[in-house]
């Protein structure tokens, strides 16, 4: 069976730090949700991202059985429930992986990621409002 391993969290939490370095996981093909925002800006946030990240996902997995999805998937969301609906209509097993960081150190981390000129400055924006909006305190 394929495995889609999701690595959850808000920007800056570490996800793409613990990808890269981390053994297990460093090899494997890879999908950025942030992607698709990239390639379509006017692309609405939740379902309509997860539906349009799937294709992507799916070639992914002509790469290997086991593919990492990096993005934002709150517990209980619309875009979590799509996304486990559309990887049971596939026959993938959906593995989550959830990331915290406090807002300080995620804040911390985009102005780097900016200043590194890794994310425009009109990105670093939008993932700065992003954060702000959507950033929890750590659940127990």
């Amino acid at each position: 069976m394929r495995i889609l391993i999701v690595l959850s969290g808000v920007s800056g939490t570490g996800k793409t730090h613990f990808r890269t370095h981390h053994e297990d996981y460093r090899d494997l093909p890879q999908v950025d949700i942030a992607d698709v925002y990239r390639d379509n800006p006017f692309i609405p946030r939740g379902m309509a991202a997860v539906a349009s990240v799937w294709p992507r996902v799916m070639k992914a997995f002509e790469r290997g059985d086991e593919v990492i999805l990096e993005g934002y998937f709150l517990r209980d969301s619309q875009s979590r429930w799509t996304l486990n609906r559309l990887a049971s209509r596939s026959d993938v097993e959906v593995r989550y992986l959830n990331f915290w960081a406090p807002l300080e150190v995620c804040e911390d981390r985009l102005t780097g990621a900016k200043l590194r000129g890794e994310i425009t400055e009109e990105e670093y924006e939008t993932r700065l409002s992003m954060l702000r909006r959507c950033w929890t305190p750590k659940e127990n």
